[in-house]
């Protein structure tokens, strides 16, 4: 099976051979697609701190956001809503950054989903993990008839081993590291380009809920 650079975070073990490596598998996937959640938590709190001034409800802001069904949806939503906030000059060069950082991250989605939506099968080669791609070929040649039959354009691509389910999952954690560093220069970008923004002009209209971030303290009763 070889040497597996997440055993010092579970050490695995089945009845068998093949049961151990399928174990491993399994808490690969889990692991990587929990470790995934972080990427869009960050993606959201970036959103939020776009479309949300200081001290202000996200509640609706956050409800509209959460309504994109995919990633792919939201980081495109959220490559636009930079682009209309964070328009100025002064922030071209953080934009630019902005925006390729939000792509790769787009593309490191693609192998989550692959991830997601795959499946560990037990094979005449022993347990190798399928992904969501390679499911869908086995869909389409059920539908079809025998392998033989299939068009040339349906290519069946290889399953994975171990060691390259492995790989796919280390290449997410550049996700969790690209989107962490979004947030971290997001947030610095807004704190020293404070004037910058306050300058901006921005469409307002005079509706909505009145709002007062600090409300007024209860009265505590007297002791009297």
């Amino acid at each position: 099976m070889g040497a597996s650079k997440f055993n010092n975070v579970l050490n695995i073990t089945g009845e068998t051979p093949e049961a151990t490596l399928t174990a491993h598998m399994h808490y690969l996937v889990g692991f990587g697609l929990s470790r995934w959640h972080i990427v869009e938590q960050d993606l959201t709190m970036c959103f939020l701190m776009l479309v949300c001034p200081k001290d202000s409800p996200v509640d609706g802001a956050l409800a509209s956001y959460m309504q994109i069904q995919t990633t792919d949806g939201k980081i495109t939503h959220l490559i636009k809503v930079l682009t209309q906030v964070l328009y100025q000059d002064e922030i071209e060069k953080f934009r630019t950054w902005a925006k390729r950082t939000l792509n790769r991250i787009r593309t490191l989605n693609d192998i989550r989903n692959d991830i997601a939506h795959g499946w560990v099968k037990l094979g005449e080669q022993g347990p190798r993990f399928q992904p969501f791609y390679n499911v869908a070929h086995d869909f389409r040649v059920q539908a079809i008839g025998s392998e033989g039959n299939v068009p040339s354009t349906i290519v069946k691509p290889e399953s994975w081993d171990l060691r390259q389910l492995q790989d796919k999952i280390e290449a997410l954690k550049e996700g969790t590291d690209k989107s962490g560093d979004l947030m971290n220069r997001l947030t610095a970008v807004l704190q020293d380009e404070r004037t910058t923004l306050e300058r901006a002009v921005r469409m307002t209209l005079d509706l909505g809920i009145p709002f007062d971030p600090r409300p007024p303290e209860t009265p505590q009763p007297s002791d009297k």
